[in-house]
């Protein structure tokens, strides 16, 4: 009885052995065929319609050979490519450059729309509102420091006005003032001293470099560009989200003094929204909306404020609570154990090796976090820790690198490859070491620690933006 089981088992297993060698020989088989025949496999005499592609030799040869070839091409859009194979009847392979390009596509147009039809004008009628806001400000102040620091504000909002109005006079002695940042907007002067921070003495690139704004940043890029409208509101909203009012600039005088001069300003315009419900529905309906857009403001914001104004100050007290000069430090002092920016998008000094400490502060809007920016910033020559990274350490002139007085050669541009690499692609990191822009210091390590960071991202993560 046992051997017979065993005599059917070991059939079993003979059948099994069988079976296995004699698919892994049509495997083999199938192989050699298919290589034996791959000059039929990617024939072209016999397509039909071969010649209406004006195919050049070079690459009809590399059709031949690889069964794809790729031809210069003068559409001005991907889509047209696509509609005119429809028109022909000619089959479609579809990308997922296409794919992505169609995602963009409408994302594009639905923010477009969203600002035309209903962003424009509420950022209006928040500007209109804020500054009614902090003239009243102004006028409920008795101390120097808060009836200065609320007609400042007048000016802020005054130049955000000035893009959607060009006629509209601030009054309380800012007409020069704002009339110098308006034309510094309009004209892309590039860095220039803030004139609405006057009571920064003797300003200087090198001494305050955090005074300084990039005006060139105001140009009109993409869809801003299709009209004086969208223009206008890229030219405000761009006020909103890159004038920032720091809290500590640096760690020593006079710096310490202007981080408390413009968190004065900063508290005051959160006050505003936390005393008008109306102001705060506002600024919600176009701040909540640029979020799903956009992503989350990588900047402290009005929210972040209004909570520490609540902890610190008492309330229902008249506007000159905010001179209290203890409370304001604290103030200072707990906004800084708050989250820090990850993207520089301005001057600043660096602090223990970190531009991004020195940073911290308040904006209107908040600049928004973009995974692409920040890889780029930690990808070009900078400080980390004690360290200078970045510089370079080949003998060639790759495109990424430029000379900069006291530090020589350095990585002073980033490439679209970084962003490829950092997601893993290895063709990527192959073409940036062959043309030698990975020659640096650190350039691996920050590669390494970008690699490790962003694969740490959740979905949700990732769908912030």
């Amino acid at each position: 009885m046992g051997e017979n089981k065993m005599r059917r088992v070991n059939s079993k297993l003979v059948k099994i052995y069988f079976l296995v060698l004699f698919f892994l020989f049509l495997l083999v088989a199938s192989s050699v065929f298919s290589t034996e025949n791959k000059k039929d496999l990617y024939s072209i005499e016999d397509i039909s319609n071969i010649r209406q592609f004006h195919l050049s030799p070079a690459a009809s040869e590399l059709l031949r050979k690889n069964g794809f070839a790729v031809s210069p091409a003068y559409y001005k859009e991907i889509s047209d490519i696509y509609l005119e194979c429809k028109d022909t009847n000619q089959p479609i392979f579809i990308t997922t450059d296409a794919v992505l390009h169609t995602g963009h596509i409408f994302f594009d147009y639905l923010l477009r729309i969203l600002e035309v039809e209903k962003l424009y004008d509420s950022a209006i009628e928040l500007t209109d509102r804020m500054l009614e806001l902090s003239i009243e400000q102004f006028r409920e102040a008795h101390t120097e420091n808060v009836k200065e620091a609320a007609r400042l504000n007048i000016g802020f909002f005054a130049v955000a006005k000035r893009q959607f109005d060009t006629e509209y006079q601030a009054g309380y002695k800012l007409e020069e003032l704002v009339e110098q940042e308006c034309e510094n907007i309009k004209n892309h002067k590039g860095l220039e001293f803030r004139e609405l921070l006057t009571y920064v003495k003797n300003p200087s690139i090198y001494q305050t470099p955090y005074a300084y704004e990039d005006y060139s940043q105001y140009i009109p890029r993409g869809h801003y560009t299709r009209n004086e409208k969208l223009e206008n509101y890229f030219k405000a909203m761009m006020w909103y989200g890159r004038i920032d009012f720091k809290l500590r600039p640096a760690s020593e005088e006079p710096a310490i003094t202007y981080g408390k001069k413009m968190t004065l300003q900063a508290i005051l315009m959160a006050d505003t929204l936390l005393r008008d419900e109306n102001a705060f529905k506002l600024w919600k309906m176009i701040y909540e909306p640029t979020v799903y857009f956009v992503g989350k403001t990588d900047d402290l914001y009005v929210d972040d404020y209004i909570k520490l104004i609540k902890e610190i100050f008492p309330p229902n007290e008249s506007i000159d609570k905010y001179n209290n000069q203890e409370k304001l430090a604290e103030f200072i002092d707990k906004a800084i154990q708050l989250r820090v920016p990850k993207i520089l998008s301005g001057l600043a000094f660096a602090e223990d090796g970190d531009f991004r400490v020195s940073t911290q502060g308040f904006r209107f809007m908040g600049q928004r976090f973009i995974p692409d920016s920040y890889m780029f910033q930690e990808l070009v020559f900078g400080v980390k820790g004690e360290k200078i990274i970045m510089q370079y350490t080949g003998d060639k002139k790759p495109f990424t690198m430029e000379i900069i007085p006291n530090f020589g050669s350095v990585r002073a541009f980033p490439r679209g490859l970084d962003i490829c690499a950092v997601l893993g692609s290895k063709r990527a990191l192959e073409i940036l070491e062959t043309e030698g822009d990975t020659e640096y210091t650190e350039y691996y390590n920050q590669l390494d620690n970008l690699k490790e960071e962003f694969s740490l991202k959740t979905i949700e993560e990732w769908k912030q933006n």
